[in-house]
């Protein structure tokens, strides 16, 4: 795990946006992920109504700093959440944390809960972020 190619990755919003909709497909997509492959890129850029290229290229920057994979069903690349990757990032933050801290890692920080849409799964695009 690099470290430093993870925190590289999540420092640009729109990485972290896709990060989001990576992480609740049927929440951000609906019912076209597919849940055994992940989201494929086509409905990544519906959702976010950004060109493809453009979120190909963030999905590959998230694949090198090992925060993503994927997978590839017959002409479908799919992309998921590499879960071990976030898992090491968060350790490392506890590492740092002064003794007696602690990561809340169970809720949503309520600043990004306030930025989601109201309307998940129907494509209404970004949100404010």
């Amino acid at each position: 795990m690099n470290i430093d190619a993870i925190f590289k990755a999540l420092a640009d919003p729109l990485r972290r946006r896709i990060l989001e909709v990576l992480s609740d497909p049927q929440y951000f997509c609906g019912n076209r992920e597919d849940p055994i492959h992940g989201i494929c890129v086509q409905d990544i850029s519906r959702y976010l109504k950004l060109p493809q290229s453009t979120v190909s290229r963030h999905l590959a920057i998230l694949a090198q700093a090992g925060l993503i994979s994927q997978s590839r069903h017959r002409t479908w690349h799919y992309y998921y959440i590499n879960t071990e990757a976030l898992s090491g990032a968060l350790e490392w933050l506890q590492s740092v944390m002064p003794p007696g801290s602690h990561l809340a890692t169970t809720t949503l920080p309520q600043h990004f809960a306030d930025e989601w849409p109201q309307n998940p799964g129907d494509g209404a695009g970004e949100s404010s972020r």
